[in-house]
């Protein structure tokens, strides 16, 4: 029983960081493509 709630809690806590996880990864590229640009 505890297995699986935190095994449900993991997929939740990944499913709630992934979007995030992206969004933060392209921010960045778009940091380093604008000083690419200006560089």
């Amino acid at each position: 029983m505890g297995l699986t709630s935190g095994k449900k809690n993991g997929i939740v806590l990944f499913a709630f960081i992934i979007p995030y996880y992206f969004v933060f990864l392209f921010f960045i590229g778009k940091k380093y493509r604008k000083t690419a640009i200006n560089d």
